[in-house]
């Protein structure tokens, strides 16, 4: 395993990225008349990225190998996909 090549500057931005990511779900909650699919949307893609942020920073995998990374990122990825499934199929049922 390699030695991690980011700074005390990296790991600072990366925790102020996810501290406007977090300001940033909580601030799409409260937006008056938005939709309920949107804010589900919005609400897992701002997880999503969040997520990316804390395995490539904090578990480092940004300088792992590429087999290293595909088999972590994989995994969190499938679920994610099976939510925007769930989210169309239940969009889809309430428009019919």
């Amino acid at each position: 395993m390699m030695a991690s090549a980011h700074s005390r500057k990296a790991y600072f931005q990366v925790f102020a990225a996810l501290v406007v990511l977090t300001a940033a779900e909580i601030a799409v909650v409260y937006v008056p008349g938005i939709r309920r699919g949107l804010l589900v949307s919005a609400l897992v893609l701002m997880a999503v990225a969040k997520a990316a942020l804390v395995m490539v920073f904090f578990m480092h995998l940004g300088s792992e190998t590429r087999a290293v990374k595909l088999g972590v990122i994989l995994p969190f990825l499938l679920p994610a996909i099976y939510a925007f499934v769930l989210i169309g199929e239940a969009a889809w049922r309430f428009l019919s």
